[in-house]
């Protein structure tokens, strides 16, 4: 099993190491015994500047010889074409200079040499691989001449870069790291010497590295670079070989669109030069993608696929990688008696070779997890056992965490819990650590999200132990595990956001940050123009690729910034609350945390007061969310549109929806309050939930008593109701406000921008004719009456099915903006309205040194690419020029607030793209980073009459009234429920509040 046992079960982290090595020179050889010569040959005499060309393959061997006079320097290009060489030069003595470069069987090889005496020299040509398929290669020599610095600087790159091969060819945990040294002292040899192919190949060979040892961000980080210069360069194969690597990284990072846009890109390029080899190893990484979506039966497709094509070749290495991922797709599958089969072939093969021990681990595990699916435990734990010393050994610490997970799972089967709480504890160790080394935020989502199936069993295993010795605190240890899975990138940017990481930092990464930004909004902004108009399926996806590419270089920029950063160096990792840390954060408030876990048997549920920690179990994950997802539907039932519906059907069909609606939440209150009905007293409800019950609204749920006894009445009527990303957050929030600036204004208001050139403020203010010259449009119509939070995208190929829809002018939420303006003291309000409500007022000092600052208008909620959220301010200036009105959210993590509090009066901005283990990634933890420790937004679409009136209630509450922003919202709900025309709960329910509630 690999490192992630469900989505990537046994996404075979030996396999995939073997995969990698399969596009260098030691897929197969060790590197201490070469081949013998087939047999003697002559040695032929290479003349400067001319051409050899010879076929080679099995054991063969090719002498040369060349004159060299004392001092003088020689280079030798060898082409490879089909087959990967090792190109040595033997002097007079015996003394031998060997040169390999992890450049595959079609890259170019190099080796320079500088004669010591003069005389005559040979050089070798010899095959790595004895079971490689026959190739050819041309070798050309250079004109000597005499030996200079530059050519001892490069003598010395060449051999860094071969060492460092040697030692990742031995596969273990001392040589990798070594490894690593070696490529990286190569790596600056080569930028010294300005040859950027050179660059490229050392990267390449250092990525793979990072791979082994498990550290994937920083693969992805050198591929990529090594893939950028070869496509810069124009090596078609250096380039897919680089993409590739990248692509595995990605895998193992849970990035599945970006793998599978490497592994295609390669693919192309691989099918375009004839090479087989490299195709086959891009329909493997393909298929593995596919395992990662759970489409098994695509997956199989590609993994027969890459079989078929080495044999096409009559390439017998890797065929063990091969057959152990079709046994992974069976396993996957439920068949494991035929994944046995398969994995039992994979491991033969791997150990006939006798060089892959990963291999072999990888195939033990997989083996393992089978033979515990058929309960065949004592056979089980064999096969982990066996596993275990080799992951060690070679290093792998991926492969490591995964099979302490599959012992833990025999150990818990076999009843045997201690056993199984040191296995996965020893587990998660390393997760931890690993974690830990991830620089880039997103790869750190993605890598989090892939390792919550360890948290889950760690959870679902401590509260099985409860129940054995309820007094032995097992179920307090569980809360604390929940913790630990939970929303730990928010916590680490939280921990960040008090310190000027750019402190110290070179100025030309600040500069380079500063540009790739600018770039980012502009190929945004284009991107957006472009789909809002006729636009070609190439139009779209070279508007696709700039954003993904400027996403990554921005996100590889920071990752710079952070490393270069003495301030950034400083900080300590931020730790999860303990129970008892939470219950004196929960000190002195009438306030209950109510915090949920979810698991694919049963679920829980912690009740967490000041003073008493109590715990309850609860059904399996998906009879959770269908109960919430159908209190979701019913109460947006008004947000949905049906094509050829009538005024009259839709009226039947929402009043059919608000009737079913009590029922329905009556269902899931008895599910998620009901079991801690006895400790639902307390005035103020702290929510953290996981999945889809983040969509859920609990405010709008029925008390447990209510829900039994019939009738509606909301929760709300007797609770404040508060949620957070996980209990842990509330700590750093609180301990981050006070570090903030003091405010200087009472209240910042934006709203009713201008969006489209129709707007009737455009009229007044420009020229007709100024304004059709001006050749910047929005997209069309929006849903009528309504906020729009996440548009409804339209299908653009190359964009992910997204296209932005036009947005109407928003009358009401200038009436909203007066309305509340009008509540405050003279002189302690910046309202911003039409043109001025816009990005550069958004971002000014005298916004962000406001206590509140209200944004009233629309926002886009982009799930590709969470940073290119945004809030939609004005689009034209009052002179008809188009500009930038979208504050994103990367600019908002640039901001500096001293607000205590953000207000998103606009639909659905108190969602993002939910990564599994962190939650919504969007616009609310943006201004929580920027310094706002309580953010108001919305869970859906709400309508724009409403939300104005419930805005209005809630200001008035807080600037009149005195009460704390939880409290003001509640009290505005309650009274804006009591108003007929409001009374569903989809007009008032929708705005949460998320943060402090002090």
């Amino acid at each position: 099993m690999s490192l992630f046992p469900k989505r990537l079960v046994t996404c075979c982290e030996g396999l995939l190491i073997a995969l990698l090595l399969l596009t260098s020179p030691h897929a197969a050889a060790s590197p201490r015994t070469p081949p013998a010569p087939s047999q003697a040959v002559e040695p032929e005499k290479l003349i400067a500047r001319q051409v050899h060309r010879r076929e080679i393959g099995g054991r063969d061997a090719h002498a040369y010889t060349f004159e060299l006079g004392e001092r003088q320097f020689a280079s030798f290009s060898v082409s490879q074409q089909g087959s990967d060489v090792v190109v040595t030069v033997i002097d007079a003595e015996g003394g031998r200079t060997r040169v390999d470069r992890p450049n595959g069987s079609r890259g170019r090889e190099a080796i320079s040499y500088i004669a010591a005496r003069g005389g005559t020299y040979r050089l070798e040509v010899r095959t790595l691989e004895t079971a490689a398929p026959r190739g050819y290669y041309e070798i050309t020599m250079q004109e000597p001449r005499p030996a200079t610095a530059r050519d001892e600087s490069r003598l010395a790159a060449e051999q860094a870069v071969s060492e460092g091969e040697i030692l990742r060819a031995r596969k273990t945990a001392t040589s990798l790291p070594q490894a690593l040294e070696k490529f990286g002292q190569a790596i600056a040899l080569w930028q010294a010497l300005d040859d950027a192919y050179e660059t490229a190949v050392a990267l390449y060979g250092r990525c793979l590295t990072h791979r082994m040892l498990g550290e994937s961000p920083d693969a992805v980080t050198d591929c990529g670079e090594s893939a950028e210069t070869m496509s810069r360069l124009g090596d078609n194969y250096g380039e897919a070989v680089a993409r590739t690597g990248r692509g595995w990284a990605y895998i193992y990072l849970n990035d599945v669109g970006k793998a599978l846009a490497d592994f295609n890109a390669s693919l192309t390029i691989r099918r375009r030069i004839g090479d087989r080899q490299g195709e086959s190893l891009d329909l493997l990484g393909v298929g593995w993608a596919y395992v990662l979506r759970d489409e098994n039966d695509e997956a199989l497709g590609y993994f027969r696929q890459s079989l078929q094509s080495l044999d096409d070749v009559g390439d017998p290495r890797g065929r063990n990688v091969r057959l152990g991922a079709i046994g992974e797709v069976y396993r996957r599958t439920n068949r494991p008696e035929q994944a046995i089969e398969f994995l039992t072939q994979a491991l033969r093969l791997a150990r006939a070779a006798g060089n892959d021990r990963g291999a072999e681990a990888e195939a033990l595990t997989g083996v393992g997890w089978c033979r515990y699916k058929l309960g065949r435990l004592s056979e089980a734990h064999d096969s982990f056992a066996e596993a275990l010393p080799i992951r060690r050994e070679v290093g792998d610490r991926t492969g490591e965490a995964a099979t302490m997970l599959g012992l833990a799972h025999v150990e818990r089967a076999q009843g045997n819990l201690y056993n199984a709480r040191l296995d996965v504890e020893s587990s998660l160790a390393i997760i931890e650590s690993m974690r830990a080394h991830v620089g880039n935020q997103p790869l750190r989502l993605s890598f989090f999200a892939m390792a919550q199936d360890y948290y889950e069993f760690y959870v679902d295993l401590l509260m099985q132990m409860h129940r054995s010795s309820p007094d032995q605190g097992f179920a307090v240890a569980a809360l604390e595990a929940s913790e630990r899975a939970r929303a730990r990138n928010l916590l680490d940017l939280l921990n960040e956001a008090g310190v000027d990481v750019r402190q110290g930092v070179p100025a030309e990464l600040i500069e380079r940050e500063r540009v790739l930004r600018l770039r980012l909004n502009s190929a945004a902004s284009y991107q957006r123009q472009l789909l809002s108009e006729t636009f070609t399926a190439a139009q779209a996806t070279a508007a696709a690729k700039d954003v993904e590419e400027l996403t990554e270089s921005l996100g590889e920029a920071e990752v710079r910034i952070r490393q270069a950063s003495p301030r950034y160096a400083e900080l300590t990792q931020p730790q999860p609350l303990t129970a008892a840390q939470i219950q004196r954060e929960l000190a002195g408030d009438d306030t209950l945390l109510l915090e949920y876990a979810l698991g694919p048997e049963r679920s829980f549920l912690w009740a967490v007061s000041s003073s008493t920690v109590n715990t309850y179990e609860l059904p399996a994950r998906r009879e959770v969310e269908q109960a919430a997802e159908s209190v979701r539907e019913l109460l947006t039932a008004r947000n949905r549109a049906v094509v050829g519906e009538t005024p009259e059907q839709r009226r039947v069909r929402v009043e059919a929806a608000d009737a079913r609606f009590g029922e329905a939440a009556a269902r899931l209150s008895q599910m998620l309050l009901a079991p801690a009905a006895a400790q639902l007293k307390a005035k103020r409800l702290i929510v953290v939930a996981p999945g889809v019950l983040q969509f859920t609204p609990f405010g709008a749920l029925p008390p447990p008593a209510a829900a039994a006894g019939g009738g509606y009445q909301p929760l709300i009527l007797s609770h404040e109701l508060v949620t957070l990303p996980s209990a842990s957050t509330m700590a750093v929030l609180r301990r981050e406000s006070p570090r903030r600036e003091a405010p200087k204004k009472l209240l910042a208001i934006l709203a009713d921008p201008v969006f489209s050139q129709a707007d009737e403020r455009l009229a007044e203010t420009v020229s007709r004719d100024s304004l059709a010259s001006a050749a910047a449009r929005l997209p069309s119509q929006a849903a009528a009456g309504g906020r729009a939070g996440l548009v409804s995208y339209a299908s653009a190929p190359g964009y992910g099915g997204h296209a932005y829809a036009d947005l109407p002018r928003l009358f009401r939420t200038r009436w909203e903006a007066e309305q509340i303006a009008a509540l405050a003291p003279p002189g302690e309000v910046v309202q911003s309205l039409d043109f001025d409500a816009s990005r550069e007022t958004a971002m000014s000092p005298s916004v962000g040194s406001s206590r509140i600052i209200h944004f009233a208008t629309h926002a886009i909620l982009d799930d590709e690419h969470p940073e290119l959220s945004g809030i939609v301010l004005s689009m034209f200036g009052p002179d008809g020029r188009p500009r930038d009105g979208f504050l994103r959210a990367h600019d908002i993590f640039n901001l500096k607030l001293s607000a205590d509090l953000v207000v998103l009066s606009a639909c659905r901005t108190a969602l993002g793209r939910d990564f599994r283990g962190e939650g919504f990634v969007g616009l609310t933890r943006a201004f929580m980073y920027a310094g706002a420790p309580r953010i108001v937004g919305s869970l859906w679409s709400t309508d724009d009459k409403a939300t104005a009136e419930l805005m209005l209630r809630f200001h008035r509450r807080m600037l009149k009234g005195g009460l704390t922003p939880a409290a003001a919202l509640r009290a505005a709900q309650i009274e804006l429920s009591r108003d007929a025309r409001w009374r569903p709960p989809y007009f008032w329910a929708g705005f949460v509040l998320q943060g402090e509630w002090r």
